[in-house]
């Protein structure tokens, strides 16, 4: 019995050998597993980055663009004579290069499948929505001599696709100041004493307007803006006067000239 023994507990080895072969292996392949999960995961996640990357990158350039044809309108209507009925003027093709921004503008839209993506893209967006806004905004003041109103942007905007922060209103029409500004000069260099009026006004009113904003508006950019503002307001208000002392002299020229004609004649 005892040889039947030793040969039964000989056996005992093996068996313990193959079943840790067996443990071994099952643990490799769960091991397998979960690094082929893992590198799943991982490419998967590297796919969605590169796909928001390859989005903000088409987002950036077209936004660059939009900002450029922006500036291009604000330089178009810069060259507007205050003399000339707006729409007699060669303002006439203004509508035309407007059209092509708003279409830009729609397309950059169709870039965002949800309210989240455009806030996820809202940095990269903004500043041609403001670039835009600001030109719209001049217009709007050549037009109707005042401030455009935050619903009648919106609008614009929503049609288009776009979501107008009422930070971005502020901050796109609060660069309008130089622009009116520069406009009021050209104006009283030709004596147009109903423009330069019509930009002191205006000026005033928005200057007075950005100081009653809440303190919890913290952009920050605005303090400067509105300091630019505030130099703007005065160099218009300075040219007003200017302006009104200067036709005051020249009445008072053109009276005395009058006097001393008569005066002759009678003689």
């Amino acid at each position: 019995m005892a040889p039947h023994h030793q040969d039964h507990d000989n056996d005992r080895p093996s068996k313990r050998a193959k079943v840790m072969d067996t443990t071994g292996a099952a643990e490799n392949t769960m091991a397998a597993t979960t690094v082929s999960s893992t590198a799943a995961l991982f490419q998967l996640a590297r796919g969605h980055l590169d796909a928001q990357w390859n989005q903000r990158e088409a987002v950036i350039k077209q936004s660059r663009e939009i900002t450029r044809e922006s500036k291009k309108l604000i330089v178009m209507l810069q060259r507007h004579d205050p003399k000339v009925a707006f729409a007699e003027s060669e303002m006439a093709t203004f509508p035309a290069a407007k059209a092509k921004v708003l279409q830009m503008l729609s397309k950059l839209a169709a870039q965002f499948k949800s309210r989240q993506e455009f806030h996820r893209y809202s940095s990269n967006v903004k500043h041609c929505i403001q670039e835009f806004l600001e030109a719209v905004a001049f217009h709007y003041f050549l037009e109707f001599r005042r401030m455009i109103p935050f619903d009648d942007a919106r609008l614009l905007l929503e049609s288009l696709g776009l979501q107008l922060m009422p930070q971005d209103y502020i901050m796109g029409i609060s660069d309008v100041s130089g622009e009116v500004m520069r406009f009021a000069t050209n104006a009283a260099t030709k004596g147009n004493t109903q423009w330069v009026e019509a930009s002191r006004t205006y000026l005033q009113d928005f200057y007075h307007a950005c100081l009653s904003l809440d303190a919890s508006f913290n952009e920050n950019d605005m303090n400067r803006k509105i300091d630019t503002t505030r130099e703007s307001v005065l160099k218009v208000e300075r040219l007003a006067y200017d302006l009104a002392i200067r036709q005051s002299e020249q009445k008072l020229f053109r009276k005395d000239l009058d006097v001393v004609m008569q005066e002759s004649t009678a003689q």
